[in-house]
């Protein structure tokens, strides 16, 4: 069995030696080998257990950490992180009326409201349905490629990790 990033970010001691190639460095002292600690800005980790609010909105906890200032950008963004992961149907609905394959794809569009420029997945589509994984996958991953966000993926299904990835 492949371990799953749960229980390495987890530890608060956990670094990650990794070398990453940024667009733009996170931080001023940024080099091409950095330690990356779970909780930094630049850096989002989607649980398996996707850690939603239940009595708000699809709307509301996708744009939850999005600025109040500027209403029309978030409104727009929501949306168009909606429209990626199929769920702009279900934006009025609280998210415990939801399915767990919808909560999973409302988790993703969430992670993804702040551009991170590292994202970390532990199975990101293992309850969404067959029929809509495979667009999904192509959704999320052009996104990220768009973006240039880098994506490590913990997952036992290896269509979701050789599919779309540029090592292994």
């Amino acid at each position: 069995r492949i371990p799953t990033l749960k229980p390495i970010l987890d530890k608060a001691t956990a670094k990650f030696a990794v070398t990453v190639d940024f667009p733009t460095p996170p931080f001023p002292e940024a080099t091409a080998i950095i330690l990356l600690i779970p909780g930094m800005d630049f850096m989002k980790y989607l649980a398996q257990d996707f850690d939603l609010m239940p009595y708000i909105t699809v709307e509301e906890n996708v744009g939850k950490f999005l600025s109040n200032i500027y209403r029309e950008k978030k409104k727009a963004r929501v949306h168009e992180l909606l429209e990626m992961v199929e769920m702009t149907e279900y934006a009025k609905v609280k998210a415990k009326y939801l399915s767990g394959g919808q909560q999973q794809r409302v988790a993703l569009a969430r992670v993804l409201a702040l551009e991170p420029q590292i994202l970390l997945l532990d199975e990101p589509f293992s309850q969404i349905d067959s029929f809509r994984k495979n667009a999904l996958r192509r959704n999320v991953f052009q996104y990220l490629k768009e973006k240039k966000i880098t994506c490590i993926i913990a997952t036992h299904d290896s269509t979701d990790a050789l599919s779309f990835s540029d090592e292994t």
